[in-house]
């Protein structure tokens, strides 16, 4: 097989005078004889107008979503199917879901059980270590009776619960991927993905992004990306706005090379 670059870049605008949703994503990979290297990233930055009458506050709400991988994975011969060891590195983080920042570095192994012209599964298992940090209180400016006020909110209860946290976890990866060469390409792909804990026996994190893409003309393409993301950690915290599960759906344009 020789070498190949595969890059894709994609941007969904969304505005109205109340709310403002902005999706940037990117992902690449280079193929090589010994395995491929790739990275992806997406933020998702949310921003809504919330309108207090009675108190005659006008507040922005705003709620970031990122996530950047990097990974290599190496070619395994394993009979007469294909299989590889993995290594990764993710940093992320998740307003709604109460996270500040998250980095996790893992190893692991994956096999094909398809591999055909046009339909892939893979499914890729290993440990990893994940250094993270929680929401311990947040500040929200409001505007009231033309005095500036500052108000604090706790999301953790700090004298039980230190907001950085280290632990082990698990990884399960799925990924299944149908795609058709005619004169407009059509590609469908699914990836979902669970962490459940090694350090904290109950708490189990994951997520599933679906990517339905069309081509428009060539190197364009019409997308539908549908994400989820569920941790159950996020009980634990105090804030009201903080839920176990977030969710986004997007539609826009991306370019391929």
């Amino acid at each position: 097989m020789a070498d190949q670059l595969d890059l894709k870049l994609s941007s969904t605008l969304y505005a109205d005078p109340n709310t403002t949703n902005l999706v940037l994503s990117a992902s690449g990979t280079y193929d090589t004889r010994g395995g491929w290297t790739g990275f992806s990233g997406r933020i998702d930055d949310n921003t809504t107008k919330v309108l207090d009458e009675e108190a005659g506050i006008d507040n922005k709400n705003t709620l970031n979503n990122s996530n950047f991988t990097l990974y290599r994975d190496f070619w395994r011969t394993c009979g007469k199917t294909q299989s590889y060891r993995v290594l990764n590195a993710v940093y992320s983080s998740n307003d709604a879901l109460g996270v500040d920042h998250r980095f996790s570095l893992g190893v692991g192994v994956g096999r094909y059980f398809i591999q055909d012209l046009g339909h892939e599964l893979a499914v890729s298992a290993g440990i990893r270590g994940v250094k993270e940090r929680r929401f311990a209180g947040d500040k929200l400016d409001l505007e009231e009776g033309g005095e500036s006020q500052v108000k604090t909110i706790d999301c953790i209860d700090t004298e039980q619960d230190d907001p950085n946290n280290t632990a082990a976890e698990m990884f399960i990866n799925l990924q299944w991927q149908l795609y058709r060469f005619a004169s407009r390409d059509m590609d469908i792909s699914l990836v979902g993905k669970a962490y459940p804990s090694l350090s904290d026996w109950g708490n189990t994190r994951g997520d599933l992004n679906l990517v339905l893409s069309w081509e428009l003309f060539p190197s364009f393409y019409w997308t539908i990306d549908a994400h989820t993301d569920f941790d159950s950690a996020a009980d634990d915290t105090r804030d009201p706005r903080v839920d176990t599960t977030d969710y986004t759906i997007s539609t826009g344009i991306a370019w391929s090379y």
